[in-house]
């Protein structure tokens, strides 16, 4: 007898669980939506508006070293 959908997908589950994985869901910007392209557009010209906080820099430059000694 044939599988059900669901039954295939919870297999699948079951499986990736096995292997020591679980699953995640991710909620991402949807460009597809003119109101979401808009509002990001608007945050970008806000953004690059912005008088550049060099204490702000330097702590970003510093956590950008620190990521990239970590990563050796």
């Amino acid at each position: 007898m044939a599988l059900s959908n669901e039954e295939k997908q919870q297999r699948f589950r079951d499986r990736m669980r096995h292997k020591g994985l679980r699953s995640v869901q991710h909620w991402v910007p949807d460009f597809r939506r003119t109101a979401m392209i808009e509002r990001l557009r608007a945050e970008a010209l806000r953004i690059a508006g912005e008088v550049p906080d060099p204490a702000l820099e330097a702590l970003a430059d510093e956590a950008m070293a620190d990521l990239a000694d970590h990563r050796r």
